[in-house]
């Protein structure tokens, strides 16, 4: 998320309590949320958009290759650790 003005940790954890979020923060006015692929990511959109001004948004997802390497790095096919985050 780029939001148009200045947004804490703490309100980026406020908004989305309760929510499978992680978030990371590159700057108060860049963040990225990282979500479950298998979590609604409307109620994540919901929560931010309502309670900031957000100027832009870039969604992506663990690409297969990414989980592959993890399987692989982790010895498991049972869960490989961030495979099917979805990176807002």
């Amino acid at each position: 998320f780029q939001f148009g003005s200045a947004v804490a940790a703490t309100q980026l954890t406020a908004w989305t309590q309760g929510l499978p979020v992680t978030w990371t923060q590159e700057s108060e006015l860049v963040a990225t949320a990282l979500v479950p692929a298998d979590a609604a990511v409307s109620d994540l959109f919901s929560r931010v958009l309502g309670a900031a001004e957000v100027t832009d948004v870039q969604i992506s997802e663990t690409s297969t290759d990414e989980i592959v390497r993890q399987i692989y790095s982790s010895g498991s096919a049972e869960k490989p650790t961030a495979g099917g985050i979805i990176h807002v």
